[in-house]
């Protein structure tokens, strides 16, 4: 077995790397690689079929609220009113 000639830990200040590594992630949970970083997250924890339809589904619903963001705006302002809600077409 070969040795290694390096330390096997390295003690790093947080304050150096924690701004950089949330820019990071928070670039992977943008809603333009949303999806991307949902699929890849899916594959590494060995997801089942069953995994991939509940990812499906939830991107859906997803897609459903972005279509309907103003009606659903709309129906809050009613229900903190405690006026009657609007109808909204379902999810397909």
């Amino acid at each position: 077995m070969k040795r290694l000639d390096h330390p096997l830990a390295v003690y790093v200040r947080e304050s150096a790397i924690v701004p950089k590594l949330d820019e990071w992630i928070g670039t992977l949970f943008d809603p333009a690689n949303l999806d991307e970083t949902c699929e890849a997250l899916a594959m590494a924890g060995g997801a089942t079929e069953a995994d991939h339809a509940r990812i499906e589904a939830a991107n859906r619903k997803l897609e459903w609220a972005g279509l309907h963001g103003a009606e659903l705006a709309e129906n809050w302002e009613r229900a903190k009113s405690q006026e009657p809600l609007v109808s909204i077409e379902p999810l397909p």
